[in-house]
C-alpha cells in the first residue's frame, strides 16, 4: 500500500436534508408505525440544526429503529441487509458518541 493510500481522509459533511427528515416521517405514517420519542426528537432537532453532529446522532436513532422494532414492515426480508449494515453502524456511532462522552466528562472533572 502506498503512502498515498494511507494519508487519504474520509471528509465528513452533512448529506441529509429536510426532504430526508420528511420521507422519514411519512414513512412511519404510511405504515402506521408508531415513532419512538427518541427518534421525533432526533428529527426535529437535525431539522432545526443541520449539523454533522445532529446527523450523526440522528443516524443513531434510525439505526436503532431498525434494529429494535418488531413492526412488521421491517421485519421483511429486504430489509435483513439493511439491518445488518445499521447493527454495525450502530455500534461504531455509539462508540464515537461514548469516547466523546467520555472524553468531555473527563476534561469537565479536569478543571
Amino acid at each position: 500500500m502506498s503512502e498515498e493510500k494511507l494519508d487519504q481522509s474520509v471528509e465528513e459533511k452533512v448529506v441529509l436534508s429536510s426532504e430526508d427528515i420528511k420521507n422519514v416521517n411519512e414513512y412511519f405514517k404510511h405504515f402506521s408505525i408508531p415513532m419512538p420519542n427518541y427518534l421525533e426528537e432526533s428529527l426535529n432537532k437535525f431539522n432545526e440544526s443541520q449539523t454533522l453532529e445532529n446527523q450523526k446522532f440522528l443516524k443513531l436513532q434510525i439505526c436503532k429503529v431498525l434494529i429494535e422494532s418488531q413492526h412488521e414492515s421491517f421485519r421483511d426480508q429486504m430489509f435483513d441487509t439493511v439491518k445488518e449494515t445499521a447493527n454495525k453502524a450502530r455500534y461504531d456511532l455509539q462508540f464515537e458518541f461514548d469516547v466523546k462522552d467520555e472524553l468531555t466528562h473527563k476534561k469537565a472533572k479536569a478543571k
